[in-house]
């Protein structure tokens, strides 16, 4: 199949993802999901927006497109900005706490969801530079 500027629109198969792929999309989905049904109760519509984003990355983990990691990509790099702009927005509007030990530890869940979506994109883009199986 060509395109008309004579260039082929082929698609790389995909190998299989493993187990562990599906498996991280699942946690990321439920979470992203859990924070959006909070956030509509709550009437915070810019969370839930985050939480629709997030839904849309772990839906791409599922995906057996090769041009789905950029969907994960571009859904790491919203939830990981956001985050880094409301810390930033806290500090700039006086941090809450006035100790080291409770500052440090507020911001913990936020490190670990910003771990969890650069290991979902450094695993994701390993597992897209490995060629299919022959």
């Amino acid at each position: 199949m060509s395109s008309g500027l004579g260039r082929r629109n082929h698609v790389r198969p995909m190998r299989p993802k493993p187990v562990s792929v599906r498996a991280l999309a699942v946690v990321i989905g439920l979470a992203a999901l859990l924070m959006a049904g909070w956030a509509v109760l709550a009437g915070a519509w810019g969370q839930a927006l985050f939480g629709v984003i997030a839904t849309a990355g772990a839906i791409g983990l599922f995906s057996p497109h090769p041009r789905s990691r950029y969907i994960v990509y571009a859904s790491s790099l919203l939830m990981i900005a956001s985050w880094l702009l409301v810390v930033a927005w806290v500090a700039i509007s006086g941090w809450p706490y006035s100790d080291v030990t409770s500052s440090v530890i507020s911001l913990i869940p936020g490190l670990l969801l910003v771990l969890l979506w650069v290991g979902a994109s450094l695993y994701v883009a390993r597992h897209f530079r490995q060629s299919p199986p022959a």
